[in-house]
């Protein structure tokens, strides 16, 4: 897995995650930012779902994108207000 994070001299912030597991099927990603969802098992699923509210409260985007050959790549980006 990689992490990377960019800030642009306009302020924008690019958090990207790539891994290159398995990848989120199709059904999974329509249910993901569900609230109690989860692969796992019970008494889980809140993590994508908080980072999905706080993406939308601080009015960004969240794009989950396939990782060739396989996994997946999640980019989010939000605007900080740093001085443009």
């Amino acid at each position: 897995m990689t992490l990377r994070l960019v800030l642009t001299a306009t302020g924008t912030l690019t958090i990207v995650v790539t891994d290159t597991g398995s990848g989120i099927s199709p059904a999974v990603r329509t249910q993901m930012f569900t609230q109690g969802f989860s692969t796992k098992g019970p008494q889980r699923g809140y993590g994508m779902s908080l980072i999905m509210a706080a993406v939308t409260t601080l009015k960004g985007t969240l794009a989950i994108t396939a990782n060739s050959p396989q996994g997946t790549v999640v980019t989010i980006q939000v605007e900080t207000g740093a001085p443009k």
